[in-house]
């Protein structure tokens, strides 16, 4: 388990780029711990341009900005991996969908990111471009049984973020 301080940790990246809003909202007990173990830092959220124009750094008061990932030609693909560069993000968390997302870890190995933490593995299923990320762990949640609250609360806590879990659940029904 890898330990990060909010001393070394300014700001963090978290890449919801797919086109699931269900798991951009049930990503916001994750947001919350994020800012509760990293109060000084800036959480960024980059979602699909799908899923904009709804408000989420106004629905959620973890949020610090957002940034919207257009995936329309290689062209903003590579503008948006520029632009994460230069923004200098300290951390990258990569949750789980349903998938494995091989494009969310190039995309945080891409944009220089130091520390990149996500999914090597979840049951059978084997993340191709885990390699990309330098924090990462095996998830035996058995397909279904696991909700994917939990599962993003479990990612974090690779970097020590823990939380309780009535508290967290608590910061998605407000």
């Amino acid at each position: 388990m890898t330990d990060l301080t909010s001393k070394n940790i300014k700001k963090i990246l978290i890449i919801r780029k797919h086109n699931q809003i269900g798991d951009i909202l049930v990503s916001v007990p994750m947001y919350y711990a994020l800012k509760k173990y990293f109060p000084q830092a800036q959480i960024t959220l980059l979602a699909s341009k799908t899923n904009y124009p709804i408000p989420f750094k106004e629905l959620n008061p973890y949020l610090d900005e957002v940034i919207i990932f257009d995936k329309s030609s290689l062209k903003r693909q590579l503008e948006i991996i520029k632009f994460l560069r230069n923004e200098n993000f300290d951390l990258a968390i990569v949750p789980s969908t349903i998938r494995l997302s091989s494009t969310s870890n190039l995309l945080s190995f891409l944009s220089w990111i130091k520390y990149r933490v996500g999914v090597s593995k979840v049951d059978d299923q084997k993340n191709k471009f885990s390699f990309l990320l330098n924090i990462k762990k095996e998830f035996h949640w058995g397909r279904n049984k696991t909700h994917q609250v939990f599962r993003n609360l479990e990612v974090i806590e690779q970097i020590n973020c823990k939380i309780n879990v009535s508290e967290a659940l608590n910061s998605f029904i407000k």
